[in-house]
């Protein structure tokens, strides 16, 4: 018997209409509006794509000098490649769509305020979530968006905290940069929210790199030579050169309250909605876009 999650409809992660055409008509809207877009992530550009095919007047705006968001990030290993391909057409799309967009831009409540638009789609994406453990903001912690972005160097010896799909695809491309790499996830299995497949995968690749993977394992405290955690019960000590953060993310919803304000409609869409993968992000960005 089929796994429940291999079970599914047949869909495509960066074609929400495949398989639901009928669904999903083309066409221009008799109604067309003035869209802001806050953020230029895959979220954002996928609602801001579909708006303005169907007509809308949209305008994006993105804090960094260049789109993308976290999927830039996502991109970075060898075995992601495709999902370059991915960025580089939705870069062409929106250069190519009449939307008007600003790099370099954040968005602040008083810009909101300023602004004159019918609605709104908040797309500010996540930021990493901090355990709450003693010594985990010191010099020997990144994150994975630091590290992939090349913003940060790891040293010889890497732990990850987490081991979901973020910490394991991280685990790999730093196994294969020649680095030692250890994960320490809290629960009993790692990569519990990945695709059967991809998931197969993952754990074949970080078998064949001889990552460690320590399940169960609760780290306590940090210092600048590694961590203590507590595993099966007993004490340990696990030296280490780096300490990189794959606990989770927080959506990024700061600017709520002053869309709230505005009194005009808004969405939430991707990160910021609830922190997933890539397929959800641009579903909940066609889903917007499409719906407006």
């Amino acid at each position: 018997r089929l796994p429940a999650q291999q079970s599914k409809p047949a869909t495509c992660s960066v074609n929400p209409v495949c398989g639901r055409e009928r669904n999903y008509p083309s066409g221009v809207t008799n109604h067309p509006q003035s869209v802001l877009i806050i953020g230029g992530g895959v979220a954002g550009m996928e609602a801001a794509r579909i708006a303005a095919l169907r007509g809308h007047r949209v305008t994006l705006f993105e804090k960094d000098s260049t789109l993308g968001g976290r999927l830039r990030e996502a991109c970075v290993p060898d075995f992601k490649k495709d999902l370059k391909k991915l960025l580089d057409w939705y870069e062409g799309q929106i250069g190519g769509s009449g939307i008007e967009f600003h790099l370099d831009c954040e968005v602040t409540p008083q810009l909101i305020a300023d602004l004159d638009f019918d609605l709104a789609v908040l797309a500010t994406g996540s930021v990493p979530l901090v355990p709450k453990i003693p010594g985990l903001k010191g010099e020997l912690v990144v994150s994975c968006g630091q590290v992939l972005s090349g913003k940060k160097e790891v040293g010889k010896e890497v732990l990850i905290l987490g081991g979901d799909l973020e910490g394991c695809e991280t685990a790999v491309w730093l196994s294969q940069k020649g680095k030692k790499v250890r994960i320490i996830e809290l629960l009993d299995t790692i990569a519990t929210n990945v695709h059967l497949a991809n998931r197969q995968m993952l754990l074949d690749m970080m078998d064949d790199l001889k990552v460690e993977i320590i399940l169960k394992g609760k780290i306590i405290q940090v210092n600048k030579s590694g961590v203590s955690l507590v595993h099966e019960g007993e004490n340990r000590f696990l030296e280490c050169h780096s300490l990189v953060l794959a606990a989770g993310l927080i959506p990024l919803r700061s600017l709520s309250e002053a869309l709230k304000e505005k009194g005009k409609p808004f969405y939430e869409v991707g990160d910021c909605q609830s922190p997933r993968n890539v397929h959800y992000a641009i579903l909940d960005g066609f889903n917007v876009g499409f719906s407006i």
